[in-house]
C-alpha cells in the first residue's frame, strides 16, 4: 500500500485513466512528473517551472504558460486520487499556488515585453510606476479548484510615463 500522498507511477497507464480525459490527454506529462516528484510534499514548482522552460525554447511564452498549466494541473489531480478526501485541501492550495506562480510568470513575461517596447514607466515624482494585482475570491484564500476562475484587481499609483515610444 503506497503512503496516503504517493502516487502510483508505472509506464502502463492505470485501468481507470479513460474516465478522466483531461489528465489522459496530459498523461505522459504526469507520468514524468510523478517519477519525479512522488509525493506532494516534494513539488518543487520553480525548479519544474524553469526546467520546462529549458526544456521548450522554441515555444512562444503564452504556450508556455497554457501548457505548463494544463500538464501541471493534470499532475495534482493525478495525485489527488492518492490522497484521502481529507488531505483535498492540500491540493487546492498547490492549486491555488500553481496559479499564483504563473500569475507571476506572465506578469514578468509582460513587464519585460513592455519594458523593451515602450522603456520603464515613472509616475510624477520619477519614481518607477508600479501596478499591483490583488487576488479576490478563491485564489485569494488559497481555495482554488480545478474549475475555479480567478478574479484579480489590477491598481496602480498614479498617472505614468514611458521612456520610449508612446
Amino acid at each position: 500500500m503506497n503512503p496516503p500522498n504517493k502516487a502510483t507511477c508505472s509506464s502502463k497507464p492505470p485501468e481507470w485513466l479513460p474516465l478522466f480525459p483531461f489528465i489522459e490527454s496530459q498523461w505522459s506529462a504526469v507520468r514524468a512528473l510523478c517519477e519525479k516528484y512522488p509525493l506532494l510534499d516534494d513539488y518543487e514548482l520553480t525548479a519544474d517551472w524553469e526546467q520546462f522552460v529549458h526544456q521548450n525554447p522554441h515555444w512562444d511564452n503564452f504556450a508556455k504558460l497554457r501548457q505548463f498549466r494544463k500538464s501541471r494541473l493534470a499532475y495534482l489531480a493525478y495525485l489527488d486520487f492518492f490522497l484521502p478526501l481529507s488531505k483535498h485541501m492540500i491540493t487546492m492550495s498547490m492549486v491555488s499556488k500553481l496559479a499564483d506562480f504563473l500569475l507571476r510568470q506572465a506578469w514578468q513575461m509582460v513587464e519585460t515585453e513592455m519594458v523593451k517596447r515602450y522603456g520603464r514607466v515613472t509616475n510624477q515624482q520619477n519614481k518607477v510606476a508600479t501596478l499591483q494585482v490583488f487576488a479576490l475570491g478563491k485564489l485569494g484564500t488559497c481555495e482554488l479548484n480545478y474549475s475555479s476562475d480567478i478574479d484579480l484587481v489590477f491598481v496602480h499609483d498614479g498617472v505614468g510615463y514611458s521612456e520610449g515610444d508612446k
